[in-house]
């Protein structure tokens, strides 16, 4: 069970991370190369920050169990609320900023989570 929860937590890093890139890059690869537009779409954007959200809650709140400190949700939590708000209610430079800041709340609350994690696995 340890490993499957190891091997979710790098997936909800990585698409955090390709979440990140994503918005930092988009506005780049729309202006030098726009036939991209129509592939890369709003719903892939949408796919990514949905699917991200769901393994870092999972993997949040797994660990929570073990360790029971709340700083990771509630960095998990406010960088959430960034990408949501972006998706539903922003476009544009505004959406873009809110969902690279959400990213960066949701790595740190990985990081805090993992260092968490390695301790309490650690002390056993």
């Amino acid at each position: 069970m340890h490993k499957h929860s190891h091997r979710f937590q790098k997936a909800g890093v990585f698409l955090t991370a390709l979440c990140a890139i994503h918005c930092l890059a988009m506005p780049f690869l729309m202006t030098a190369l726009p036939f991209l537009g129509d592939y890369l779409s709003e719903s892939v954007e949408h796919l990514i920050v949905v699917v991200s959200l769901i393994i870092a809650t999972f993997i949040i709140y797994k660990d929570f169990n073990h360790h029971k400190i709340k700083t990771p949700f509630i960095v998990f939590g406010i960088g959430g609320l960034l990408q949501l708000t972006a998706i539903l209610f922003t476009k544009n430079q505004t959406e873009t900023a809110l969902l690279v800041s959400g990213s960066i709340f949701i790595m740190i609350a990985y990081f805090i989570n993992w260092r968490l994690h390695q301790k309490v696995f650690h002390e056993h």
